[in-house]
């Protein structure tokens, strides 16, 4: 999210920090999503999250980044059947329907458009 080489980055390994989320970023981060929003863009962050857990200053939406929705934790992406995404700091949980391959977030089917 910074540009910068692996080896000057602030996050060096996967270092979990409890309850949920990895070593957060500094709250001072220059990040691509702060400098598209000076220039008037919007930004958002989907997927694997992993520069910090919900509330920590490495949080996405504290980086620059509105919304975001996804896992929060990488530890949390990894499990085959989990349990929730996170959208922004709140968790939405949602179910896995195996014989009919359809996911429904908030009692909604996903292929509804809602």
């Amino acid at each position: 999210m910074t540009g910068k080489h692996a080896g000057h980055a602030f996050v060096r390994d996967n270092r979990s920090i409890k309850p949920e989320g990895q070593t957060p970023s500094p709250a001072d981060s220059v990040t691509i999503a702060r400098l598209l929003k000076k220039q008037s863009y919007a930004t958002a962050a989907i997927g694997k999250w992993r520069l910090g857990g919900p509330g920590t200053e490495g949080d996405p939406n504290k980086q620059g980044f509105d919304p975001f929705y996804g896992f929060n934790c990488q530890g949390h992406a990894h499990n085959p059947y989990p349990t929730y995404l996170s959208r922004n700091a709140q968790r939405e949980g949602f179910v896995l329907e195996r014989e009919h391959a359809c996911i429904r977030i908030r009692g909604q089917n996903a292929e509804e458009g809602h």
